[in-house]
């Protein structure tokens, strides 16, 4: 059998589930919106896959599909034997027959299709392709139908919410209360929102218009929007820009133009990759650091379910998390709406955020600490899920010496962010208010591992002169530059996408090589060629674990590369003997902005790892100050690292304009 009847085969079966998708849907229980549904059978409209694979035997194919058809996890198997495949490996071209095996399943089903396959198939890397199977016309005729039911709705408060216009009281308190908690916490400036399947606009008379300057309208139905300055009045209706009549599936709003994106009871009327791609787009609209998209919609307290009134979804939790992971969102704050009616389902609001990106807040904390001689904390400050504190702990082995540093923990795990972050603390000791002491600290990467026991920690040493106790005071000054979704919390664990793994000989640590080929890197590109081989490992003799850790984690972790100033002398080192170029870059940006790297030393980095971007900056920045700048900076690095002019090496101190000839030794 040749390939091309297989794809035929393929094709083939495709019309047929496709055609059973709209059987399926055609049977769907129907239901009010907001009522719950007895558990139903498990049915996406969107759900059924073919699954391709190869293997080398009809024993080995039988004894996966037995495998499969025991465990339900498809309904039909189709084996074709003697297909002859040609294979480039290794240099060479073999030629040898193998078994296809065609599995009709849906797509929950893949990844316990695809772990059965990878156990029982001898080759180390078999090949599985799923190919998803939509009937699109059908999708299309669901849209057409969902329009068609809104547009017999009512135009007032009572069609908006389904018939249950008595909710609508409770659910503006709760949107309220989270919009000023969000507001409040993240400093979110309220200049222009966008309203999705506004219908008349009851959000954003309720919730919106009290906090936004502006807000745009956007909803599938003329009608809703036509009647909506009737409803919304006159004061309101003045902050109203534009109005779209749109689908969301179809809609695409504007590119960095809204601090909020709020999506109240429609996320439904989407299918899930509709909804994925919406979101995308929503994530495009928010303005540079300073947006949110807030979700908010009925949770199914089973599996999702189809609503044949207003052809709509109710998603479970597990299906809404899902989403907004594919569409590269973390959940910030989420709230539950209590007390509401028991034949209603559970309705949750959420604020999701992009994740790693820049998201400058600004913030002061005013503290006051009674030093004893054992450790203590000050008053906390909560900002972005975080409490900001200070603590006084005693050093070891003196009798009239303290520390203080800073410190951060989370509120709650489920919004796990890592922090980006400045800040300045400023130290007086009441027995002496003439002496006080600063701490300065840039790109400080602050999590809950950010600890005074971790050498990374900043810490300013206070000495009591003999006399305790003593009482500090002083003030903390925070400019948090970005907040970082953390994709890897632990290297070492080998996923299904994270596995290719990296090693010195004795520990591994696990990570995308597919991410990592994006790095400008030669040395991934090669990795990522040896990977479609069949490599999946790389041993790096020359860097020790501790070293590969930092690295790996720097890159991996939040699913972009990091740098901050404790890891940043590392990796440029290993990403200049790796030529990984995007790092490299993003070190010589770093040492551009320093305000607390030594000009010396930045430029020791430059000459050092050929940043000439950087050594140019200096130079110029050097003919527009006085002459006795680079001198000055010269002599107090000397000063306070305690090295000689004897240990410079000469092009440093050509760069500074002091030549070797005038130097005395």
């Amino acid at each position: 059998m040749n390939l091309s009847s297989i794809w035929d085969f393929i094709s083939d079966h495709c019309f047929e589930v496709a055609a059973g998708v709209v059987f399926l849907v055609g049977v769907g229980l129907a239901s009010k919106r907001g009522e719950v549904m007895p558990e139903p059978e498990k049915k996406d409209s969107d759900g059924f896959s073919i699954v391709y694979a190869t293997v080398p035997s009809m024993d080995v194919a039988k004894e996966i599909s037995n495998t499969i058809l025991q465990q339900n996890d498809a309904a039909c198997i189709n084996i074709f034997p003697k297909v002859t495949s040609m294979f480039n490996w290794g240099g060479g071209i073999d030629v040898s027959e193998e078994v296809v095996l065609i599995i009709k399943t849906v797509k929950k089903q893949f990844k316990k299709i695809n772990a059965t396959i990878v156990a029982k198939h001898p080759y180390s890397i078999p090949a599985i392709l799923e190919i998803p199977i939509m009937n699109k016309e059908n999708k299309e005729a669901e849209y057409t139908m969902a329009a068609e039911y809104w547009k017999k709705v009512t135009a007032d408060l009572d069609g908006m919410l389904g018939g249950l216009g008595y909710l609508h009281d409770a659910d503006v308190e709760h949107s309220k209360m989270f919009l000023n908690n969000l507001c409040s916490e993240y400093h979110l400036p309220t200049k222009a929102a966008l309203d999705c399947g506004c219908g008349v606009g009851r959000v954003t008379k309720a919730v919106l218009a009290e906090k936004f300057d502006q807000i745009d309208l956007v909803d599938v139905t003329e009608r809703f929007l036509i009647t909506s300055a009737k409803y919304l009045g006159p004061e309101v209706a003045s902050k109203i820009g534009i109005k779209y009549c749109c689908a969301l599936q179809n809609f695409y709003p504007l590119f960095g133009m809204y601090n909020m994106i709020w999506m109240q009871w429609v996320s439904g009327q989407l299918h899930d990759d509709d909804l994925k791609e919406f979101l995308i787009r929503c994530k495009q609209a928010l303005l540079p650091r300073q947006g949110f998209i807030v979700l908010k919609d009925n949770i199914s307290p089973g599996d999702s379910y189809y609503d044949q009134v207003d052809h709509s979804w109710t998603r479970c939790r597990g299906a809404l998390l899902e989403i907004f992971k594919e569409a590269d969102l973390s959940i910030v704050a989420e709230s539950k709406l209590a007390n509401f009616p028991k034949n209603i389902c559970e309705i949750e609001l959420c604020a999701a955020w992009m994740g790693s990106g820049e998201y400058v807040v600004e913030f002061e904390l005013h503290y006051v600490l009674n030093y004893y001689g054992s450790a203590v904390e000050s008053n906390a400050m909560i900002m972005c899920n975080r409490r900001w504190f200070v603590v006084c702990h005693p050093v070891l082995d003196t009798s009239d010496c303290c520390q203080l540093a800073v410190q951060t923990k989370l509120v709650s795990v489920h919004t796990a962010l890592d922090v980006l972050a400045d800040y300045e603390l400023t130290i007086i000791s009441e027995k002496y208010p003439d002496d006080s002491r600063r701490l300065l600290a840039e790109y400080e990467l602050m999590n809950d591992q950010y600890t005074l026991d971790k050498s990374c920690c900043r810490k300013l040493v206070i000495t009591g002169h003999g006399q305790l106790p003593l009482r500090f005071y002083g003030t903390v000054q925070f400019h948090l530059r970005e907040l970082l979704h953390v994709f890897r919390p632990d290297l070492t664990v080998e996923t299904e996408t994270h596995n290719f793994a990296f090693t010195n000989g004795s520990e591994q640590l696990y990570a995308n090589i597919y991410f990592l080929k994006t790095l400008d890197s030669v040395y991934f590109s090669e990795l990522f060629e040896r990977y479609k081989r069949g490599v999946r490992r790389d041993v790096l003799l020359n860097v020790n674990f501790d070293q590969l850790l930092i690295f790996m984690t720097a890159l991996c972790r939040y699913g972009k590369p990091v740098l901050d100033s404790y890891n940043f002398d590392l990796l440029l080192q290993v990403a200049y003997e790796l030529k990984v170029n995007k790092m490299i870059q993003l070190a010589e940006i770093y040492l551009m902005k320093s305000k607390t790297i030594p000009l010396v030393r930045k430029i020791e980095f430059a000459l050092q790892y050929n940043l000439m971007a950087l050594l140019k900056r200096i130079h110029h920045q050097l003919t527009l100050q006085p002459p006795m700048t680079a001198l000055n900076a010269l002599h107090k690095y000397l000063h306070d690292s305690g090295e000689s002019l004897s240990h410079m090496h000469p092009t440093v101190l050509s760069v500074l304009g002091v030549e070797e000839d005038y130097i005395i030794y």
